[in-house]
């Protein structure tokens, strides 16, 4: 993890999408600009769960601070739409991480559909995902996340018919790593024989289905089982964290933020050190189909699935991607032929005119170095066809380039042939007019020495 100064003047929250009270989404350009700039692979960690659960002071700590993103002490909730750090975090060489706050679900100022539309989103944007909820992996907790029984309806995979209620399984493709934490938690950790199990565990029983024949409503318990059916198949990588109450004193615990972290207790410190080393550990680029993202990339993508929500339509993953993919690349064909235009004036520049051996030499370089650019990119796995295309209208590309390089050498030639013709063919008719009397032998002399200069300009002329 990165070290954090938490003086830096640009270290801070910043809104990255306002929701406004019809529930449209308006990403924020300060933020828009900071994750364009992301030129390596992007990890993208949210922490979403209901209202009052302390996310904010989650993320904090995930951050390596005490405070940072606003934490507060009243029932009202603090984060409207979502929030992200400003400082994209460096895991590694390779890749960045932002992190995200998002709007407290279940707030009476919001309603269902916009708390849906804010974890959907939530969920396409994410590689890593972390529900914050209280006390208990119980039927109350698990109802809180009943919004995922609604999620097919909000996200489609692809235009497919059917693809609602029959492709559930391919959203696991595309949803990132589920990480449950549980606060204030305070029971003992042990399975119905009384024997301990671990946070992944309790978890992994949580989510096993109701059987049916201990008694109750059958359509009571086929909703339960629905909300648990979602999610092991929506999230096929998932683990949990238990945590207990950070501190007794309740005056103390609303102001957390103002409270030292070795204040703490220590059973809630040894689990939050375990958290942060699982989520640093497990980090990784967001990706989709085998590609990952860089920051451009998700910027692309996340404004494809915000125009769908605010027009009234549903996300579809594979259409938007298929954007960010032609979009990408267009972007590496304009960066390639730039690459050919360069190199074609570094090697030419003060060159021409060159011989017809020369000039090719500098087509063939900048060729070399041009598609090494492209098959450089960070593209992966795009289809032959696409692939076929992109070549085509770079071949093309090279090829203007090159003619009018050739053109311009051989107007170059044409006109340096030109001067030293006049120049030689001066000298033989200053010659020639000094002559009191042309005899045959004086002619034929001198029509050779011309014929053999129309030769050796027609040697050196290069073609068009």
């Amino acid at each position: 993890m990165e070290s954090i100064d938490p003086s830096f003047p640009d270290e801070k929250p910043i809104h990255f999408i306002a929701i406004d009270s019809a529930g449209k989404f308006f990403i924020q350009e300060e933020a828009l600009v900071i994750i364009k700039n992301i030129k390596k692979k992007i990890a993208i960690i949210t922490v979403a769960g209901q209202y009052r659960t302390g996310k904010s002071y989650l993320l904090n700590r995930l951050l390596g601070r005490q405070s940072g993103f606003e934490l507060g002490s009243t029932i009202n909730p603090c984060t409207k739409g979502i929030w992200m750090w400003s400082k994209p975090i460096n895991i590694n060489e390779n890749l960045q991480a932002i992190f995200l706050d998002t709007e407290g679900l279940a707030s009476l100022s919001r309603n269902v559909h916009v708390d849906t539309m804010i974890f959907a989103l939530a969920l396409l944007m994410s590689s890593y995902f972390i529900y914050n909820s209280m006390h208990a992996l119980n039927e109350k907790a698990l109802e809180s996340l009943g919004l995922v029984v609604s999620l097919s309806k909000y996200i489609h995979v692809n235009l497919r018919p059917g693809n609602v209620s029959e492709d559930l399984e391919e959203y696991s493709h595309y949803f990132p790593y589920f990480m449950w934490i549980v606060r204030d938690f305070a029971l003992e950790l042990v399975n119905t024989e009384q024997q301990s199990v671990t946070d992944r565990q309790y978890l992994e029983n949580a989510l096993r289905p109701i059987d049916v024949t201990t008694g109750g409503d059958p359509d009571q318990i086929a909703s339960k089982n629905e909300i648990r059916g979602k999610l092991t198949t929506f999230f096929k990588e998932r683990d949990c964290i238990t945590l207990v109450r950070p501190l007794s004193d309740e005056k103390l615990l609303r102001e957390i933020s103002k409270v030292p972290y070795e204040n703490l207790r220590p059973e809630f410190r040894s689990k939050m050190e375990l958290l942060i080393k699982k989520v640093y550990n497990s980090i990784k680029p967001k990706v989709i189909d085998g590609q990952p993202l860089t920051g451009e990339m998700f910027a692309t993508l996340l404004e494809q699935y915000v125009t769908a929500f605010n027009e009234g339509k549903v996300p579809t993953i594979e259409t938007a991607w298929d954007q960010v993919i032609n979009l990408e690349l267009d972007r590496v064909i304009k960066e390639s032929i730039e690459q050919y235009k360069r190199k074609v004036a570094e090697l030419s520049l003060d060159r021409l005119p060159m011989m017809q051996e020369e000039i090719k030499k500098v087509d063939e370089e900048a060729k070399e170095v041009a598609y090494k650019k492209f098959y450089e990119s960070e593209l992966v796995n795009v289809d032959p066809e696409r692939m076929l295309m992109a070549r085509t209208k770079i071949e093309s590309s090279f090829s203007e380039i090159f003619k009018k390089l050739r053109d311009e050498n051989y107007n170059l030639s044409y006109k340096d042939s030109e001067e030293l013709f006049n120049k030689l063919y001066g000298k033989i008719r200053e010659k020639m007019d000094t002559l009191t009397t042309l005899t045959y032998d004086v002619v034929t002399s001198n029509w050779q020495k011309l014929k053999e200069v129309i030769l050796h300009l027609t040697l050196v002329l290069p073609t068009k």
